[in-house]
């Protein structure tokens, strides 16, 4: 396709980087806070307050659905601040690259 009018296709959206980065470290922070908590939570003390009773098998049961569950939790949680790394790092390298290519044509 031949371009005459030298416009460059843009996008219909803008990406504050630093909002974004903000945004991952914030999440992260509070990710940490809620793995530790979560990991300190025991569902399962109530079996040794009824040891012997339906309830105590079931607090057992529901304890090592719970552990699993955070589990889950937190790795969603940790993949999410990764990804939200990684995109910052992508839009940073590509507001490096047009730099250098806008001081190359024009100098520096």
């Amino acid at each position: 396709m031949n371009r005459t009018d030298h416009t460059v296709p843009t996008m219909d959206y803008t990406v504050d980087i630093d909002i974004l980065a903000r945004h991952g470290n914030d999440v992260e922070s509070t990710s940490s806070e809620a793995i530790a908590t979560m990991t300190s939570v025991s569902l399962d003390v109530a079996s040794t307050a009824m040891s012997g009773s339906l309830s105590a098998a079931a607090a057992t049961a529901l304890q090592g659905r719970f552990e699993s569950a955070a589990g889950e939790f937190g790795n969603s949680l940790l993949k999410y601040v990764t990804a939200t790394g990684s995109a910052v790092d992508g839009y940073r390298q590509q507001e490096d690259e047009a730099a250098q290519a806008i001081n190359s044509f024009f100098g520096s």
